[in-house]
Formats: structure tokens, C-alpha cells, sequence
């Protein structure tokens, strides 16, 4: 998604988009500008997330790679990182079994 920042002779600012070819925000000041796109960048970030682990979840063999370990494995991943007191700590907060 392509945007362009315009600067307006006024001093103020707008955005053009490249996909919907036209401007999407014009006359704001550098703070509201900058607060906009923030937010929509939150939006469309959240949206991923969702996204892409509602898929993981349901059906990971859509995926690109593999990223769904069992407790396990995770534990074994914890254990070569940071050793046996982060496992035990793992352990407990996922409800392992030692």
C-alpha cells in the first residue's frame, strides 16, 4: 500500500494514496497527520494478527511454515535457551507434568 506525503502550500499536509489513486487525508496539521496514520497502522496490524493466528489455530497446514509446537517442545526449546529454572517455570504456568 503505497502513500505519499503532500505537502500543501498552506503548511498543512495530506496523503495521497497510490492504491485508490486519489488523496485520503489533506489539511492536517504535522500532529494530526502523524496520530492518523499511527492509528491506521494499529488497525491494519491488529487485523493481521488476528488474521494470521485465528489461522494457525484453526488450520496450520495453510500456512507457509511450520509454527505450532506441542507443550513439549517447547519446554525442550526453553530448556536449550535458558536452562532448567525457566522449564520449571514454564512447566507451571502451562500446567505441564515434570
Amino acid at each position: 500500500m503505497g502513500k505519499q506525503l503532500i505537502r500543501q502550500p498552506n503548511g498543512k499536509f495530506g496523503v495521497w494514496s497510490t492504491v485508490s489513486d486519489g488523496v485520503i487525508m489533506h489539511s492536517a496539521t504535522k500532529d494530526q497527520l502523524i496520530n492518523e496514520m499511527a492509528r491506521k497502522a494499529a488497525e491494519e496490524a491488529a487485523e493481521r494478527v488476528r488474521r494470521d493466528w485465528t489461522q494457525a489455530i484453526d488450520d496450520p497446514t495453510k500456512l507457509d511454515r511450520e509454527c505450532e509446537w506441542t507443550a513439549e517442545e517447547a519446554i525442550d526449546w526453553m530448556r536449550d535457551c535458558y536452562g532448567d529454572e525457566a522449564v520449571d517455570r514454564l512447566r507451571v504456568e502451562m500446567g505441564v507434568e515434570p
